[in-house]
């Protein structure tokens, strides 16, 4: 764990390069790159975890409400629903006309 380590080649890092903030990455960079502060890659993990949380609480928080709503679900299904028959009918006329069926 006191050992420098080279955050370019850890896969947690790479993680944390997609989901953190530019200030969590140069922060989390430099601890990699600093011996002697005890920071190893189970503390990375960790800081990816709260990343992480952070990152999909607006998701989860929009997958919640569709569970409490299913009828707003099943409206929107249903609305796709409708517009995509109505495309399907207009592309059946073309390929029947096509194919000589009627």
């Amino acid at each position: 764990m006191d050992e420098a380590k080279d955050p370019e080649s850890c896969n947690v890092f790479a993680l944390i390069k997609v989901f953190g903030t530019p200030d969590e990455i140069a922060s989390i960079r430099g601890k990699y790159m600093t011996p002697n502060i005890g920071f190893g890659y189970g503390h990375a993990k960790s800081a990816l975890l709260e990343i992480l949380t952070r990152y999909l609480a607006p998701y989860r928080i929009a997958r919640t409400k569709l569970l409490e709503n299913p009828e707003l679900v099943e409206k929107k299904l249903a609305e796709g629903a409708k517009i995509m028959n109505a495309r399907l009918e207009e592309k059946m006329k073309v390929v029947k006309k096509l194919v000589g069926v009627n």
